[in-house]
């Protein structure tokens, strides 16, 4: 983990005011003994914490067994920051570990209340349109605000946009473009 000041134009991309000042952490995790590791976390100096979970090139979202350690892992470390703010159904066992990446990440909205969540994945794949859609359901009962999905081509043209001119910006950000957008068919 390693903290640093974020670009105000990157903070933009994104979606975040301008003036908005915030540090920023890759492979960032909140709480050691549950593990969640996030792509990207940004903090404001007020408390505002944004966690990101990028998707460039997986095909979907991590599932987990119905056996005694994730049930432990359920009651003690989700369960109480999910029920007053996701519908009961996603923390029967079944629901909860079809979709325990979605849900043990959107648990960190319930931990702190001054944050937000962001999945970003290309909108060519196919393959997570059914996550999409049950990203939207999970969060539907009072954290669609605080959620948002992010395509990566659309950040890519964003982040392009933003950095025209700044040679050095512009030439890692056509290495990333050029990796993880594919063109369309």
């Amino acid at each position: 983990e390693k903290t640093g000041r974020v670009d105000a134009r990157l903070l933009e991309a994104i979606g975040l005011p301008v003036g908005t000042t915030c540090s920023g952490c890759f492979d960032k995790v909140f709480d050691p003994d549950e593990g969640t590791h996030f792509d990207f976390a940004l903090e404001e100096p007020d408390g505002l914490k944004v966690f990101f979970v990028c998707k460039p090139e997986e095909q979907v979202f991590g599932v987990c067994a119905d056996d005694a350690p994730h049930r432990e892992k359920l009651e003690r470390h989700y369960r109480r920051y999910l029920a007053e703010h996701v519908d009961a159904l996603w923390l029967e066992d079944a629901a909860f570990f079809e979709h325990y990446e979605i849900l043990r990440n959107v648990s960190y909205l319930g931990r702190y209340r001054e944050s937000g969540l962001v999945f970003i994945y290309p909108k060519a794949n196919q393959a997570l349109a059914e996550a999409e859609n049950a990203i939207k359901r999970i969060v539907s009962k009072s954290l669609a605000p605080r959620v948002a999905i992010l395509y990566l081509e659309y950040l890519a043209a964003r982040l392009l946009t933003l950095t025209e001119g700044d040679v050095a910006l512009d030439e890692r950000y056509l290495r990333f473009r050029d990796k993880y957008v594919q063109p369309p068919p």
